[in-house]
């Protein structure tokens, strides 16, 4: 049995309008992170579905990134909020993956 002892790395903070293409907010998101292209895929189309639910044009992304060494697995906590000081939760998720297999 894998222990799951993560240990805190990080905390992105970014937004996102939702002007934009799901494939440009993809490839946002790709860039600012790197890691697995569905994860974004995944963002992406969660924010195009956010566009109803948020008034204004932009959906502010916190993301907390913690590291397993034993599993070598990295955790993105993903939160999506409506307002710039990262308040009014619209949707968070979380995703696990093995950098390099």
């Amino acid at each position: 049995m894998l222990r799951a002892t993560y240990k805190y790395v990080t905390t992105f903070k970014t937004k996102m309008s939702l002007k934009k293409t799901s494939a440009s907010i993809a490839v946002s998101l790709a860039g600012l992170l790197g890691g697995p292209v569905g994860v974004f895929s995944t963002i992406a189309g969660i924010l195009l579905t956010l566009k109803s639910y948020a008034p204004s044009k932009e959906v502010y992304i916190k993301i907390k990134q913690y590291y397993n060494s034993y599993a070598r697995e990295i955790k993105n906590d993903y939160s999506m909020y409506k307002n710039s000081n990262y308040t009014g939760l619209l949707k968070s998720f979380t995703h696990k993956y093995r950098p390099y297999g």
